[in-house]
């Protein structure tokens, strides 16, 4: 009897450590799905501000009636655009305008 009553108190004490360790971990993965969460709303708020900027520069490209380039802060040509060697630069007008805020 006194081995039946042993046994039962290992297994109350070894489930007890199975639920202490289920709980940490159920927090973890709250914590973690936490941090997803907020990253995932992080993406979208940054896809919605790419494409409102994105339909901004798109509709200033479709309407614009001058010729338009691009230029850095430094008034260079950024490396990604590829002026054609045919272009002749023979005047520059700048135009400038409040950063978007999106």
């Amino acid at each position: 009897m006194e081995t039946i009553s042993k046994t039962k108190q290992q297994l109350l004490l070894e489930m007890e450590k199975l639920r202490t360790r289920l709980d940490a971990t159920e927090r973890r993965l709250q914590e973690a799905n936490e941090l997803l969460q907020a990253q995932i709303a992080e993406r979208k708020r940054a896809k919605q501000t790419f494409e409102k900027a994105q339909k901004y520069t798109e509709s200033i490209v479709e309407t614009i009636r001058e010729p338009l380039i691009v230029l850095t802060p430094d008034l260079s040509i950024p490396q990604y655009i590829e002026v054609p060697p045919n272009i002749e630069v023979k005047q520059i007008v700048l135009y400038f305008s409040p950063v978007l805020s999106c």
